[in-house]
């Protein structure tokens, strides 16, 4: 017999463990949903058992192994893929159900109540209740591409210290790794994790408003800094504050009070720019990472790319019979590469390309026209299409700053920070235009073998830049003409 096997082997033979929809029969090996048994694998029901013995409680990755895998040498890789396996079963991260979380850098909880019983009593006697953890997290995505290494790293950053910030250009998928992250540690924050919309946020009242209304259901009226130290949680609890960059200064005051008022509350914010407060940790998010440019792709080696994955993924989903071949995978590769790696953008393309094929995708990227491609009708405003997603950090920026990125658009390729210098200088502000837009996310680092050319203007960016140049020329012409 196993060894999670044998000691769940010692309870009675009839014992029943029922959590949320799911019975477990240990005496069986058999796992229920609503009823029905469902297929699980061996090592699989083996883990749940062990989580469910000492539920509540983190277990190390390595005593997992230990018990689970008894006198046998195994890779860590076993335990995840074992591990995914058991929570896609229970559906774990498809909503708020919630029953194994993992812990970075400690191991695996299980956090859901539960009931044990026997087989023959006529009804469920609770055996452990855990307290009810208290969440505004949003769902997270069924299928997250490419971002499981960084919703790790940001997870540890969390978990050690108070202020973390995860910084990127718009549509990159911050929000995402920040919900993702949000529901791993669900079960680390006894008071709760409480997500902090700020899209419609204007001023410090906004702010305040908002974040308390988080952390109290059915709030009603707003908030004042004088409201805040009564209103947080008095234990450890993780507030994500989502959408900041136009709120800056005020959610970075916020983020200050509310960590100095009470040192259990953790603070991860999702902005175009730093907060630039003290303690306060970055992860810049890259884009998702595409092919090379070169010739000869095949699909083989051009599908092992995050972003090539996010592409065919979305095309597919879009209706179509999409395929990633060795004629087409070029063709994806520069899509994507054209795209910059922004998520939004390849899955604004995938979903076109899904629906009238690649063509008509590339020639959209060569007219601008899909800067226009129409998103989720549920999407946020500043995400339904490329042109509203730069609108967005093109109405942040001061003036000065304006004029340097319409002015870099023109140049041809990547350039030194002499020359974004110079082509700053007479601009107002100039000391701090460039700035802005490197702050902003707006530039990218250039992969030149050359040490001194150290930037490029994204794709995307130029063609909005040209795209506005070109509306702006067609408004002028009507005034000229009225």
């Amino acid at each position: 017999m196993r060894p999670a096997a044998r000691r769940i082997a010692a309870m009675p033979p009839m014992e029943i463990i029922t959590f949320g929809p799911f019975c477990l029969r240990p005496a069986s090996r058999l796992l229920e949903k609503d009823g029905v048994p469902l297929k699980v694998g061996s090592r699989a029901l083996d883990l749940l058992m062990v989580l469910l013995e000492r539920a509540g409680e983190i277990i190390s990755n390595k005593e997992l192994v230990t018990r689970v895998w008894r006198g046998l040498v195994v890779e860590a890789s076993s335990l995840r893929v074992h591990m995914t396996e058991l929570r896609r079963t229970l559906g774990d991260r498809r909503g708020t159900a919630r029953y194994v979380v993992n812990v970075p850098g400690q191991g695996y909880c299980f956090v859901a109540p539960f009931t044990r019983r026997d087989a023959n009593e006529s009804a469920p006697a609770p055996e452990l209740a855990l307290r009810h953890v208290p969440s505004t997290l949003p769902p997270i995505l069924d299928r997250i591409i490419g971002r499981e290494d960084a919703i790790a790293n940001v997870a540890r950053l969390v978990i050690d210290h108070h202020i973390v910030t995860i910084v990127a250009a718009g549509g990159i998928g911050k929000t995402t790794v920040a919900v993702a992250v949000g529901h791993e540690l669900a079960g680390t924050f006894p008071e709760g994790v409480h997500f902090v919309d700020f899209s419609t946020a204007k001023d410090s009242a906004g702010v305040l408003t908002a974040v308390v209304a988080a952390m109290l259901s059915g709030f009603r009226g707003q908030a004042d800094a004088s409201d805040l130290p009564a209103r947080l949680p008095a234990g450890r609890a993780l507030l994500i504050l989502d959408n900041c960059e136009h709120v800056i200064n005020e959610v970075a005051a916020a983020a200050e009070a509310i960590v100095g008022c009470q040192p259990h509350i953790h603070v991860l914010a999702t902005s175009r720019e730093t907060l630039r407060v003290r303690g306060e940790r970055v992860f810049s998010l890259p884009p998702l990472p595409f092919p090379p440019d070169e010739c000869r792709l095949k699909a083989a080696t051009t599908c092992e790319f995050p972003a090539i994955q996010l592409f065919v993924d979305r095309a597919r989903a879009a209706g179509g019979n999409f395929e990633l071949t060795d004629a087409n995978a070029g063709v994806v590769a520069s899509v994507c590469r054209r795209l910059d790696g922004i998520a939004l953008a390849i899955e604004l393309a995938a979903e076109r390309a899904g629906i009238f094929g690649l063509a008509d995708v590339a020639s959209g990227l060569e007219s601008g026209i899909h800067l226009r491609w129409r998103g989720r009708r549920t999407a946020a405003a500043r995400h339904r299409d490329l042109m509203a997603l730069y609108d967005w950090s093109y109405d942040l920026l001061p003036e000065g700053a304006r004029m340097v990125f319409r002015a870099l658009s023109k140049l041809s390729g990547p350039f030194s920070l002499d020359v974004a210098r110079a082509i700053a200088t007479g601009t107002t502000g100039e000391t701090e235009a460039f700035d802005s837009l490197v702050t902003h996310c707006l530039l990218a680092h250039a992969a030149c073998d050359d040490p001194s050319i150290g930037y490029r203007l994204p794709h995307t960016g130029r063609a909005y830049v040209e795209e506005k140049s070109r509306r702006a020329a067609i408004e002028a012409d009507r005034a000229s003409c009225a």
